[in-house]
């Protein structure tokens, strides 16, 4: 079964892990999908922010994140569809661990990657979902983003 275009808008924890020096933060998420021709495979265009709270000399690490990636829905069971969802992003920000630069200078622009996958599901006439995923920022910084929201 085809799936449809949509954007997205939710909101969550984020979970710091590795590396990342900090407490549970907050996570505010913009996606929008797109499907690839007649097929259960969308591309993903996701745009996030997450700020952790304080870690022990850190201050508060925050990410402001730009990923592409593909989004695979599976079979609709009732009126709820599951996905899973894997891509490439770009994170900027301020992170426990920064890249050293030559003469002293730090990088707070980093690659990563992510893993995850959630559920579409309605609550009365709204068009509600939940996702996770694991993401892994190069500098050895992790997080796991639990969102939940609306869809259009």
């Amino acid at each position: 079964m085809p799936n449809e275009a949509s954007l997205r808008i939710g909101a969550g924890v984020a979970i710091p892990s590795g590396m990342l020096n900090a407490s549970t933060g907050v996570n505010v998420s913009g996606i929008a999908t797109v499907p690839l021709f007649e097929s259960s495979v969308s591309v993903r265009i996701q745009g996030s922010y997450s700020r952790f709270g304080s870690g022990s000399s850190t201050g508060n690490p925050a990410y402001f994140e730009g990923s592409l990636g593909l989004e695979h829905d599976y079979e609709r069971r009732g009126r709820t569809i599951s996905y899973s969802t894997a891509g490439l992003g770009y994170y900027h920000g301020s992170g426990s661990v920064e890249a050293a630069l030559p003469f002293g200078g730090k990088r707070r622009s980093h690659a990563g990657v992510s893993a995850g996958g959630g559920v579409k599901f309605p609550i009365g006439a709204i068009n509600a979902f939940a996702d996770v995923r694991y993401v892994w920022i190069s500098g050895s910084e992790e997080m796991i983003p639990l969102i939940v929201g609306v869809s259009f």
